[in-house]
């Protein structure tokens, strides 16, 4: 069974206090060797269950499991954003993984 197992933003799990749209990463398993991921899917919402999706890549094919980036999503200050990623590999496709998140400091200094 396909799976991811860790989440990672900027290499850490659920960093604080950042300032930019963070690299994602993962770390997949399956029940078979050899596995190589064909594809992906990211999203970002507002809030832990998703209802709120703010970013969806789509499913992208893509083998990349590291320094996945998102293009056009602008931050907020000292928000809280929830992450998720599911990933295909052949015709099989995982569930997304449990939700990690990070958070965005104060980023403009007329906000202090």
């Amino acid at each position: 069974m396909l799976s991811v197992k860790e989440l990672y933003m900027d290499y850490e799990k659920n960093p604080v206090g950042i300032d930019h749209v963070p690299q994602f990463g993962w770390i997949i398993e399956g029940s078979g060797r050899g596995i190589v991921q064909s594809g992906c899917q990211l999203q970002i919402a507002s809030d832990k269950e998703f209802t709120g999706i703010l970013y969806d890549s789509g499913m992208t094919d893509s083998g990349e499991s590291a320094h996945f980036h998102v293009e056009g999503f602008s931050l907020a200050s000292a928000t809280k954003y929830y992450v998720r990623v599911r990933v295909r590999a052949g015709e099989e496709v995982s569930d997304y993984c449990e939700p990690g998140f990070f958070v965005t400091g104060i980023l403009r200094p007329e906000e202090w």
